[in-house]
């Protein structure tokens, strides 16, 4: 038996009082190898391999059966993204055929790398592989990509007098939301800032103007499926 896709040696030296050797591919009749040894690559199916050993005009023949298999369909799973401190369940519906064993790498963040379906936390985004050895021992691989979002953290003030320190209002990993809708208003209501997408960041203006120092109140939408929630809350401005 053998796994498709790999070269298999045939070796006739324990054959004795030979002179030459012949290998010959049935059913086609090819020769493959006029040396003791034959590397062939087997196709899927059963294939029988004549070793023809002749030493003047006496000769023998012996023949090996291959069966080639093919390797098993590993499944890694779509791939994923999680926010940090989540955990997902990786792998395919099936991962691999029934009675496979399995290796997933790096088993960093796993719960048990040798599981189907294991569970992920990796602390940073991860490409996830998973061997998958069928019964007959053949392996198949496939790979997935965890991608991990940083919690999103929304300032509550910031300081715009021109000094370079602080003089917008920055939101850390916001860059990651490309459509996400930002908009800031004034406590009766009236809105001041609006952006889809955070660039540039708000520098407390509002028609060209510096608004007064006070609270504020701002409104963010992710526009994404980790994060279905709108986030509100108050925004200080000092000078």
């Amino acid at each position: 038996t053998f796994c498709i896709g790999g070269t298999l040696t045939l070796d006739g030296s324990g054959s004795t009082n030979v002179i030459s050797y012949q290998w010959i591919q049935l059913p086609s009749g090819a020769v493959v190898s006029s040396a003791v040894t034959a590397n062939v690559i087997p196709v899927a199916g059963t294939t029988a391999y004549v070793l023809i050993a002749a030493n003047g005009v006496c000769s023998s023949a012996d023949t090996v059966l291959v069966t080639s298999s093919p390797g098993p369909v590993a499944d890694a799973g779509p791939d994923q993204s999680i926010i940090t401190g989540m955990t997902v369940t990786i792998g395919g519906n099936p991962t691999g055929p029934v009675g496979s064993t399995y290796a997933w790498g790096p088993s960093s963040g796993l719960g048990d790398p040798t599981m189907g379906n294991p569970v992920a936390s990796p602390a940073a985004t991860t490409s996830y592989t998973v061997f998958v050895t069928d019964a007959n021992g053949c392996v198949g691989s496939d790979t997935m990509n965890l991608v991990v979002v940083p919690a999103i953290d929304f300032p509550n003030g910031f300081t715009p007098n021109g000094d370079g320190i602080n003089d917008v209002w920055q939101i850390d990993n916001i860059q990651l939301f490309p459509e996400c809708q930002v908009q800031v208003y004034n406590r009766w209501g009236e809105l001041l800032f609006n952006s889809i997408g955070y660039n540039p960041p708000w520098d407390g203006r509002f028609e060209g103007k510096d608004v007064p120092v006070g609270t504020y109140y701002y409104i963010i939408k992710l526009n994404d499926p980790l994060f279905p929630d709108v986030f509100t809350g108050p925004l200080t401005i000092m000078r």
